[in-house]
């Protein structure tokens, strides 16, 4: 059985490819001849859980459009350790910057969970560029909002103690997947340790302590979020290493 076939077989439905074009804010609004053309072009695929999309370095050959799950952007420091630059989710568009530029990856892209995401060919994506100046200036929006959102992102983590990294992961997920999970979500603890770019048992030793105060609870693979502001007050106190 392919992973495809197994995510199916979990109940993990397949995304439809023009709603998945059109959640994501690169295409909302365009015209529906437009959309159809895009997505006769692009193909729907899985990435399951932990499975790398592409490696920094590579030759750009596509943009990805995040269908479902969540996909993490990282880059391996000098002392090999993979370190998080940014997390994505449905809607959010990923490789976009290297492929508008004809370069390779800067980023590493894995599945966080079991991911289906739209692979935008570079070919394609050439088209859009030179033949629709209004799409042309909705990736550079798009970008630039990245970007932004990406510094802050990395600031919190960089900034934060392990308590505070671990706090913006779970946020951030929440942020992400709100209007699909609600406060339910589909992370474990090892996932918010990839997130947050920390050990395991650092990840298991603070969100026993979150859930003892009734801020989370815990599942078979997934995470409950009680009391989102509890989270949230942690990133506003300077950091404490007595706290993990």
């Amino acid at each position: 059985m392919s992973a495809e076939q197994a995510a199916l077989a979990n109940g993990q439905e397949r995304p439809d490819k023009l709603e998945s074009l059109l959640a994501c804010s690169l295409c909302d609004g365009i015209p529906q001849r437009l959309a159809a053309h895009i997505v006769s072009r692009c193909r729907l695929e899985h990435a399951a859980r932990g499975e790398t999309v592409w490696s920094a370095g590579v030759d750009s050959r596509f943009f990805a459009i995040v269908a479902d799950g969540i996909i993490r952007l990282s880059r391996r420091s000098v002392q090999g350790r993979e370190i998080t630059v940014e997390v994505l989710g449905p809607g959010s568009c990923a490789g976009i910057l290297a492929t508008l530029a004809g370069t390779r990856y800067p980023l590493t892209a894995t599945a966080i969970t079991d991911s289906w995401y739209l692979k935008v060919p570079r070919e394609l994506w050439g088209e859009l560029r030179d033949g629709h100046d209004d799409f042309r200036e909705r990736a550079l929006a798009e970008m630039g909002r990245r970007l932004l959102h990406g510094f802050d992102f990395m600031s919190a983590l960089l900034a934060g103690d392990v308590e505070q990294r671990l706090a913006t992961a779970v946020l951030r997920v929440h942020d992400l997947l709100e209007s699909r999970s609600g406060n339910v979500l589909p992370v474990t603890r090892q996932h918010l340790a990839e997130i947050a770019s920390v050990t395991v048992e650092s990840a298991i030793r603070v969100t026993s302590r979150w859930q003892q105060r009734g801020w989370i609870d815990s599942g078979y693979r997934h995470l409950t979020l009680k009391d989102t502001a509890a989270l949230r007050d942690l990133l506003t106190h300077s950091p404490r290493a007595s706290r993990a």
